[in-house]
């Protein structure tokens, strides 16, 4: 896999394991030179050490995902597929075609391993 494509990958993995930044919040009767007040957030703490099996995933799980973990998990997938093949670099153009690919294949088989999906896809738009 390319050093780029690799850091886009880690990146956005990285980003989506952050727990969510304190706020910053002046309260409204405060005067302008009032120290400013943060909190925390309440945020779910994600129990550690939880193993997932890249290949055990099934289509119906990544659908069941909120949009924006099943962004982060597409572009997971579709690195493990681009390394699995031995891809030297990927069209960044080509993203959002794969990803949409990949997710139909998932609707029209829920019971198949999501890498199952994004390999069809991947094949798919590689020809292109």
């Amino acid at each position: 896999m390319s050093g780029k494509a690799a850091v886009v990958l880690m990146s956005s993995l990285l980003f989506a394991c952050t727990q969510a930044q304190a706020q910053t919040q002046l309260p409204a009767s405060a005067p302008e030179s009032a120290p400013v007040q943060t909190t925390a957030a309440p945020t779910a703490v994600a129990p550690a050490d939880r193993f997932v099996s890249i290949r055990a995933v099934n289509c119906e799980r990544l659908l069941q995902l909120p949009n924006e973990d099943r962004t982060v998990a597409a572009m997971f997938y579709m690195g493990y597929q681009a390394s699995r093949v031995g891809a030297k670099a990927i069209n960044v153009g080509q993203i959002p075609s794969m990803v949409s690919l990949a997710l139909s294949y998932c609707t029209t088989y829920p019971d198949r391993p999501a890498p199952e999906a994004f390999a069809y896809a991947y094949s798919i738009t590689r020809a292109s």
